[in-house]
């Protein structure tokens, strides 16, 4: 799902939830708790997040893959920032590789900074799908998205 931002003010968020309504959760709001770091899930971290009931929105249990592979990556980043150690692509790469569990068609890395893509993509053949150690393809966010799309 798409939505109009302006660039001038677009800054690290993850948007949750289905195509019409939606939370954008910031860095900080859930662990890891950094102000520099967040990380999406295949399960909401905030939206209709049942704060009585961890790891439960709406009533559902987020599965057992999702929650420990979230956790996996949690506790890499966060063992990073502790080390103060300055992150980069390979270290992305590293922590999508951490991450994935076998049926990862694709990953990406954003560099906002720089708008600039990169993207692994699995073969999708009716193996194990290991997309984050597979080649890895750099784009820059025109050549992907064009001029103009964000006005």
């Amino acid at each position: 799902m798409t939505h109009a931002v302006s660039i001038e003010t677009l800054k690290q968020a993850i948007e949750e939830g289905p195509t019409i309504v939606f939370d954008i959760r910031e860095p900080g709001e859930v662990a890891p708790a950094s102000p520099f770091a967040i990380m999406a899930a295949n399960h909401y971290m905030t939206y209709g997040v049942e704060p009585n009931r961890p790891g439960f929105f709406f009533g559902k249990e987020a599965s057992f893959s999702s929650l420990w592979r979230y956790e996996a990556g949690m506790n890499t980043l966060e063992a990073w920032l502790r080390q103060k150690k300055p992150l980069g692509t390979e270290d992305m790469r590293r922590l999508l590789q951490t991450v994935a569990h076998g049926t990862t068609e694709h990953s990406v890395i954003f560099r906002a900074n720089d708008m600039t893509l990169d993207v692994a993509l699995d073969d999708l053949e009716t193996d194990l799908w290991d997309a984050p150690y597979q080649p890895w393809a750099t784009f820059t966010f025109e050549e992907l998205f064009g001029a103009g799309r964000l006005r």
